[in-house]
């Protein structure tokens, strides 16, 4: 059922969205739409947000499909317990030792992106927020990783994408409340949701584990039928 996918893809985003306020919350505030008032206004909030989740549905794109590919009955419980180790591995890591992820050359890309939100910023028009939404979108973020994790590991192409749009959707409310009523947080505050990282990390963790042992939860184990399936049943020969 496609709200099996859509449900934990939007309760993740409205999670991961009290952490995008500790991340994120100094640079919507200092989005363009503080100066704007009425229609314009709203339609900022919109364009940004929107870029946000088309960024999102972009990557879901990518993730779902690689793992669409790589859906094989017998590779798919392997791929969740791998995904799910590595998780919780890297948060053991850090907790440790600050262990810290490093790609050669995603440093350039990363350093790009946010050279467009920068010359975004300084143009301070309301034509460059949805543009600003996608940049955005496209930062390293731990919980967009494991939300891309959960596409991966989804079983499906449709799957994997609607998490990401549902992901994208959840982070909605809370960030487009900060952009259009210029809420602000005190650095404790931030600093506590910045903490919810690691939690949802070792939640996501532990999930993508019990999805590859099959321990028989509903629309979490890949081989369990749903409530309303129907299942076969022929008399052995």
């Amino acid at each position: 059922m496609w709200w099996s996918v859509a449900i934990p893809g939007f309760i993740l985003g409205c999670m991961s969205s009290l952490h995008c306020v500790g991340m994120c919350g100094p640079l919507v505030l200092a989005l363009p739409v503080q100066t704007l008032r009425g229609g314009r206004k709203i339609a900022g909030v919109l364009l940004y947000n929107g870029g946000r989740i088309a960024s999102y549905s972009m990557l879901g794109v990518i993730a779902a499909f690689t793992g669409r590919q790589l859906f094989v009955p017998q590779w798919q419980h392997w791929l969740a317990i791998i995904a799910g180790t590595v998780i919780l591995a890297v948060v053991v890591l850090q907790r440790m030792h600050g262990f810290a992820v490093r790609i050669p050359g995603v440093s350039r890309f990363y350093s790009a992106v946010y050279g467009v939100i920068g010359r975004n910023l300084q143009r301070r028009a309301l034509s460059t927020l949805f543009v600003t939404g996608m940049a955005n979108g496209l930062l390293p973020c731990g919980l967009v990783w494991i939300a891309l994790t959960a596409a991966f590991t989804a079983g499906s192409f449709a799957g994997g994408v609607l998490f990401m749009v549902c992901y994208g959707l959840g982070t909605v409310p809370l960030m487009a409340a900060l952009a259009f009523f210029g809420l602000t947080a005190s650095l404790s505050l931030r600093n506590a949701f910045k903490k919810i990282t690691p939690v949802l990390a070792v939640m996501a963790g532990v999930l993508l584990l019990l999805r590859g042992f099959n321990v028989s939860i509903p629309f979490i184990s890949y081989w369990l039928p749903a409530h309303n399936s129907t299942i076969d049943c022929r008399p052995l020969n």
